[in-house]
């Protein structure tokens, strides 16, 4: 087959597979919505892993050895849901003010270490750890409860069927006053709202709560929300 009729098959075959909309076809267009909770399923805790030192190499120098000392402890951890990843590094030449002047301390360098997780304990752990490391100086920071990307991206497919069949409901209700039935989806397009996808739960208090931990529910969120809204087009029978 020429190149030429393969093109010409290929187009035929397109038209075939699509829902044309002739110019007498009646349509009808509709909103559905739905909105549902999904549960909050990780946790996370960025470790600041700071150093100074006379010179830029020897400053990254000694926190890179940090960092090492804290992932290799990490490592240990019998929790196969643990992660972790490196979100900044960088350095500065660290200053002080004395009697109205600026005084060179050095170069710091500051490495932030991401871990997740999917229990609580896991994150207690590993505080635990950072905290038993003689000389250094890392800062647990940020620490949150958030919805994982599966969870999301499951509740949100979930919730879009609902939104489109809510949809049709709607059609089906306004076409029933002219005696018509919905039929097939023609097009459809919608926005996904999402609510509370990060919940900070880090304050001073609530992660020496958490340290001296006690298994309760305390630090227990409440879930994120998904809302749907689909625009959607039928064909009316």
């Amino acid at each position: 087959m020429t190149n030429k009729y393969k093109l010409i098959a290929g187009v035929i075959a397109l038209v075939a597979a699509m829902h044309i909309i002739m110019p007498g076809d009646r349509t009808i267009s509709s909103q559905g919505v739905c909105t549902t909770n999904v549960q909050r399923d990780k946790f996370a805790i960025t470790l600041q892993i700071q150093s100074l030192a006379p010179n830029p190499a020897e400053s990254l120098r000694r926190a890179q050895t940090v960092a090492d000392q804290v992932a290799r402890g990490i490592m240990t951890l019998e929790d196969e849901s643990i992660e972790m990843q490196t979100r900044n590094i960088f350095s500065f030449e660290r200053q002080e003010w004395h009697r109205d002047q600026p005084r060179n301390l050095g170069i710091q360098t500051q490495i932030d270490l991401e871990v997740t997780a999917n229990n609580r304990e896991t994150i207690n752990a590993i505080m635990n750890q950072t905290q038993n490391i003689q000389g250094a100086q890392i800062f647990p920071q940020n620490l949150r409860n958030f919805t994982s990307k599966k969870l999301t991206d499951q509740a949100t497919a979930d919730c879009l069927a609902d939104a489109i069949k809510d949809a049709r409901e709607k059609a089906q209700a306004m076409a029933s006053g002219d005696r018509a039935r919905v039929g097939r989806l023609i097009t459809a397009d919608f926005m996904n709202a999402r609510t509370d996808s990060i919940h900070p739960i880090m304050a001073r208090g609530a992660v020496m709560a958490m340290q001296a931990d006690s298994g309760g529910d305390y630090l227990q969120s409440a879930d994120g929300e998904i809302t749907i809204r689909v625009n959607a087009t039928f064909r009316l029978r």
